[in-house]
């Protein structure tokens, strides 16, 4: 279902309103979609006049209706009904409250839309008690069709195989249906973080046109930033807690970040490439002697902790760092 909101703010020339909306409207009431018509008209619909009139019949014609039958503007003894909100749903509520921040009332549609699919996947669960029960049923398994299939038939063997497997497999790590959830930025509709954000948007209004405001709108802006890091952080938090497979959402999470970090440079490195990657190999190789030298002995006699720490290093050096060495340089032709 799509929804087409449109913000209008009327010319001097009421005809010109009146063609324009007509010729959008008979455009996107062929598409079946939700429409908002929102904003100042400067027609006011609680008045028996000309173009008010004009405007209320061109609507209907589009089965559009206002959500707002209430003055939104009071001035003194002047009350008027030029703002509104219409829309072409039958099914809403709809008030009107003052923000204290305009001279125009404010008004809230509210409204459902139904038959939202909700996006699904099967899945695998794996935790600690149907991995042991994989393992007892292993454990109880007769091996004994598949030992006596001949060495030559191979393929009859990795058959017999991979049905047994599959078979037990199947059996303790059933698919199950999930429902997708959208996790983008679900810490910020935490309420605290939300009602912060509502007096945050108030604030920024008030100090655009009043200085008397501007300090209290920063103060509400570092909480603010203060309450999103902190209700990110529990989300991730959560998320770990509640998994089944620990590694798999951090490197997840750890995706989600990098993506989202404006920063190219994670590491902050400068320099020339060559010298770089001479400086890193360099690191490595000295890293376990020094690593050694900030390691206080415990229990241990610091001679036989050296020699274990040489022994790893030599291993590493020899082995290891060849290859990384090879790596680094081949990526910083």
């Amino acid at each position: 279902m799509k929804i087409v909101v449109l913000s209008i703010y009327r010319t001097e020339q009421p005809q010109i309103l009146i063609e324009k909306l007509d010729e959008i409207l008979s455009d996107l009431i062929c598409k079946d979609c939700i429409i908002f018509l929102t904003g100042d008209f400067n027609l006011n619909i609680l008045q028996d006049a000309k173009w008010p009139g004009i405007l209320k019949k061109i609507l209907s014609s589009f089965n559009i209706i206002p959500s707002i039958t209430e003055f939104t503007r009071i001035d003194g003894a002047k009350k008027s009904s030029i703002d509104n909100i219409y829309t072409n749903i039958e099914a809403f509520t709809s008030k009107v409250f003052n923000p204290h921040t305009s001279d125009h009332l404010a008004q809230i549609v509210r409204f459902e839309i139904g038959g939202v699919r909700s996006v699904s996947s099967k899945k695998r669960q794996f935790n600690a008690e149907n991995k042991q029960h994989f393992k007892f049923l292993l454990s109880q398994v007769d091996w004994s069709n598949l030992f006596a299939c001949h060495s030559s038939q191979i393929d009859s063997q990795w058959e017999e195989f991979k049905n047994i497997i599959e078979t037990l497999f199947q059996q303790c790590f059933p698919t199950k249906r999930f429902n997708s959830k959208n996790r983008k930025k679900s810490w910020t509709s935490v309420p605290e973080v939300t009602s912060c954000k509502s007096r945050l948007d108030i604030l920024f209004t008030l100090s655009a046109n009043n200085e008397l405001y501007r300090e209290d709108y920063r103060a509400e802006k570092r909480r603010y930033n203060k309450l999103l890091v902190e209700s990110r952080k529990n989300f991730y938090h959560k998320r770990l807690e509640t998994s089944d497979n620990k590694s798999k959402v951090s490197w997840q999470i750890i995706k989600e970040i990098k993506v989202n970090s404006k920063s190219s440079n994670v590491l902050g490195l400068q320099g020339e490439s060559n010298d770089l990657f001479n400086e890193i190999n360099t690191f490595m190789a000295n890293a376990a002697i020094n690593s050694v030298n900030k390691i206080k002995p415990i229990g241990l006699k610091s001679v036989d902790i050296i020699n274990f720490w040489l022994g790893l290093e030599k291993i590493f050096i020899i082995k290891g760092w060849k290859l990384v060495i090879t790596s680094l340089k081949f990526h910083g032709r």
